[in-house]
């Protein structure tokens, strides 16, 4: 008997897909093979599993929510044609990633503008931009060039196989060594007042608790919703709250 099942669901970094699970007999096991429409999405039963169970949470966006208030207040002043003149003096191709060699896509901030929740002090300048295809763009994230560059991260080129690393990050240390902050924090401070800075921040601060709260609330609501709340009450495991 030919069974099949059909689902749509999102793969991560995909647009959503239709899924089809589909058995050739009933002695067939249940855990064979998500099957898609592109060959490249058949994953087994056990890593989507592992995939669709993981559940985003409330304070795990806190970096997010600290780049957010880093990025409105840093200045802004990057030409597109600057940075490659910029590169180009370090021995890297026009139209290149800097750090693998593939075709250049996106713009990468070499060295991060957060750091610890606050201004790294590089700016989203000439100088820090450089060209890098979106594997490694999305790969290196805020990550220290170098650490990534010759680590084992996920869709790293060391991980992709580029062969020519050492090479790049002669190259990229040159790059570095003429990349300065632009301003340390106490300078900031001295052009915008510490009234005004330390009341910025505070409210970083306050968010970030009111996400803390947020995530507590958001497990008991889901427990309310699934009717698992009320069993793990009468354990004594929790307790619900008074109104």
């Amino acid at each position: 008997m030919k069974c099949q099942e059909t689902i749509h669901v999102r793969p991560p970094g995909r647009p959503i897909e239709r899924l089809t699970w589909a058995c050739p007999s009933e002695t067939t096991p249940r855990s064979t093979h998500w099957r898609s429409p592109y060959p490249q999405s058949t994953l087994t039963m056990g890593s989507w599993r592992e995939t669709m169970a993981s559940r985003p949470t409330i304070k795990g966006r806190g970096t997010s929510v600290a780049a957010a208030f880093v990025h409105p207040i840093i200045p802004r002043e990057a030409d597109e044609l600057a940075v490659a003149r910029n590169v180009e003096r370090f021995g890297f191709k026009p139209g290149e990633c800097v750090y693998c060699g593939g075709p250049a896509t996106d713009a990468d901030h070499f060295f991060a503008l957060v750091k610890g929740g606050k201004p790294s002090g590089y700016y989203h300048s000439t100088t820090n931009l450089v060209p890098a295809c979106g594997p490694c763009n999305q790969s290196k994230g805020g990550s220290d060039w170098r650490t990534w560059l010759t680590g084992n991260a996920k869709k790293s080129p060391r991980r992709r196989g580029v062969t020519d690393i050492d090479e790049r990050a002669s190259r990229l240390e040159r790059l570095a060594a003429e990349t300065t902050p632009a301003q340390t924090e106490c300078e900031m401070i001295a052009k915008v007042g510490a009234e005004l800075w330390e009341r910025y921040w505070a409210r970083l601060a306050h968010l970030k608790q009111l996400m803390a709260d947020a995530e507590k609330d958001a497990a008991l609501i889901r427990d309310l919703m699934a009717g698992t709340a009320e069993v793990r009450a009468a354990r004594g495991e929790n307790s619900l709250p008074h109104p």
